[in-house]
């Protein structure tokens, strides 16, 4: 019976459709590092420039071998599904034919059905081809992004890359991190339109299946209704469907309405580009609704909720779109890693792409789990390319100096958030994902993993000493010296935030390390006694929190018999202090000079 046929999977087919492609994208980039690593054999210029002559003929043909071969593993797959698609949408109608009328073809015998199909088949084929063969990289020239076809890209840079190697202007492995990283941050392109509008082939794939599976299933839709005597047709749902989807899926319209309301034939709406919606005939007082609109009200309350990640509020649609961001972006890294490796790479700079992969890998982890979503790693893994990601405890490095540098590598998040500075200031930072508390570096700012460590780990020790929990560590922040000029470090008592410059960490700038910290923890000290008292500090009471901590300071300062003739035994950055009233400071800095008294220094 059609009833017991299995509903097929038309995401599937798409993905299969990717993972083809993008197996061919691999292939290309892999030939490219293949010719830079020949070449790096190369000792004299004259032979490179006539072997260039031979490889770049190798180039085109093997470049539309990989296409082609591309071509016949996609679509010997897609028409067999598409053969799948077509029958079940057909007969999932059979018991209203035999209700309504008593005529029923079995599809096989149906040569409509049979003649939609091929038809469908052969445009969509027939778009990937057109597309397969504008194939190039698209590249940044001049500030601008430029799509050239693959000989043109060999031609261009790969051709530099080889000259830099042999006339010595540069090392293979900065050679081939350049030319990897341009590679992959742009990946295999189409250009579509004469517009310049553009599509990853992988996605060019995609979209042509699923608008080939769109368009069967629309046709036989309407062909059924026409043949049930019915104008109606109900639109099926799905969870997270993009905001302007969302409206009318689930609901009951007539075939006017279908291109009115739901954009039924148009790029954007019903059956369009990527959507995964169908329509299926509605006979009023036979059909039963799937979706009841208290229903469809329900689910879209229940999605409309967002949730908070890296300072932005994502509802459930947008919350699925950056999941699909986090992969893509984890894919490239898997493919620049598996480049890297073929090409023989400096195993340093292997290690430490695997160690970004693994960071993409914990952040997609931890979002997914925040906002409730399955991990759907086999979008990632599909590439085939294996584990890349480095296992625990295995990052050896050739020389100590190297060792004491890396400590815990420095993992950023992909999403970048605004932190204030000053309230009219700015900087752009990202999460670092291998510390468990709030670590964030400036998109400016340069830090090394050994230093990091020093400073996060000098902070908590400061926090520590002054009876601050631990649960109320504040969100730690580096930044350039450019973006903070007038300070090694900086307390935000508003956003519990403390500011450092990296520079901090070097014991020829800060002698007595850890100083830094231990400062800008006491006004941290000083913050949390006046929230004790009063709550929390906010723009409108900062003020007060000053004069506050400035009179309680005053206090210490008399007590330790510190005055304004003597000031200056602690230092003259206190005595200027002192001088403007600002004892919060001149106290925080006869901290630090006790501190160093203590420790002995």
């Amino acid at each position: 019976m059609a009833s017991k046929k299995e509903k097929p999977d038309k995401e599937r087919m798409g993905l299969v459709a990717e993972r083809i492609w993008r197996g061919a994208e691999l292939r290309i980039m892999e030939d490219v590092v293949r010719r830079i690593k020949k070449a790096g054999e190369i000792t004299s210029t004259a032979d490179y420039q006539i072997n260039r002559l031979i490889e770049m003929g190798r180039s085109r043909e093997e470049v539309e071998r990989i296409i082609k071969e591309s071509l016949d593993a996609t679509w010997s797959e897609m028409f067999e599904m598409y053969d799948k698609v077509a029958e079940w949408e057909y007969v999932r109608n059979q018991e209203v034919y035999e209700q309504i009328t008593d005529e029923f073809i079995a599809p096989e015998d149906n040569e409509w059905l049979i003649q939609l199909t091929e038809a469908i088949r052969k445009q969509t084929q027939d778009t990937m081809v057109n597309l397969s063969q504008s194939c190039g990289f698209s590249v940044m020239m001049g500030g601008r992004r430029v799509f050239t076809p693959f000989a043109e890209y060999y031609q261009k840079y790969v051709d530099t890359a080889i000259q830099d190697v042999v006339t010595g202007a540069t090392d293979y492995n900065s050679a081939v991190r350049k030319v990897v990283t341009q590679m992959t941050n742009s990946g295999l392109r189409v250009v579509d339109y004469a517009s310049g509008h553009t599509n990853r082939a992988d996605v060019a794939a995609r979209r042509a299946v699923l608008t080939g599976v769109n368009q069967i299933t629309a046709q036989i839709s309407e062909h059924n209704a026409e043949k049930l005597g019915t104008d109606q047709f109900e639109v099926s749902w799905h969870p997270c469907a993009r905001p302007d989807h969302q409206t009318w899926q689930g609901k009951v319209f007539s075939k006017e309405e279908l291109r009115t309301v739901c954009g039924y034939g148009s790029v954007t709406g019903l059956c369009g580009a990527n959507c995964r919606h169908s329509f299926d005939p509605f006979i009023p007082g036979i059909s039963e609704r799937l979706y009841p609109d208290d229903w469809l009200e329900e689910q879209n309350k229940r999605e409309a909720q967002t949730k908070e990640w890296n300072g932005k509020q994502l509802n459930a649609y947008e919350q699925t779109q950056q999941q699909r961001k986090m992969e893509t972006a984890m894919r490239a890294q898997r493919q620049k890693i598996r480049l890297l490796e073929e090409a023989g790479a400096d195993k340093d700079d292997i290690m430490l792409e695997k160690a970004k992969y693994q960071g993409q890998l914990n952040e997609y982890k931890q979002f997914s789990k925040k906002m409730g979503l399955v991990e759907q790693r086999e979008r990632i893994y599909q590439d085939g390319l294996g584990r890349i990601a480095p296992v625990k405890t295995t990052y050896k490095f050739q020389n100590k100096a190297e060792t004491s540098q890396m400590y815990r590598p420095i993992q950023r998040s992909q999403e970048s958030i605004d932190v204030k500075i000053k309230e009219d200031f700015e900087v752009k930072t990202r999460k670092v994902l291998s510390y468990s508390g709030d670590v964030y570096i400036s998109d400016n700012a340069t830090i090394k993993p050994r230093a990091l460590h020093q400073i996060n780990k000098n902070t908590e020790e400061a926090i520590k000493q002054w009876g601050i929990p631990s649960d109320r560590k504040p969100k730690i922040v580096i930044v350039s010296p450019d973006e903070m000029p007038t300070a090694y470090g900086k307390y935000d008592a508003i956003q519990n935030t403390v500011f450092y410059i990296p520079q901090i960490a070097d014991k020829k700038i800060v002698e007595n390390q850890g100083d830094i910290e231990y400062h800008e923890m006491w006004h941290m000290k000083q913050a949390e006694n006046f929230r004790s008292q009063k709550g929390k500090i906010t723009k409108e009471n900062h003020r007060e929190y000053i004069q506050s901590a400035c009179k309680d300071a005053k206090k210490v300062i008399d007590k330790a018999g510190i005055s304004k003739y003597n000031v200056n035994k602690v230092s003259e950055y206190a005595e200027r202090m002192y001088r403007l009233g600002r004892y919060d400071e001149v106290e925080a800095e006869y901290m630090t000079t006790y501190r160093r008294k203590r420790h002995g220094n």
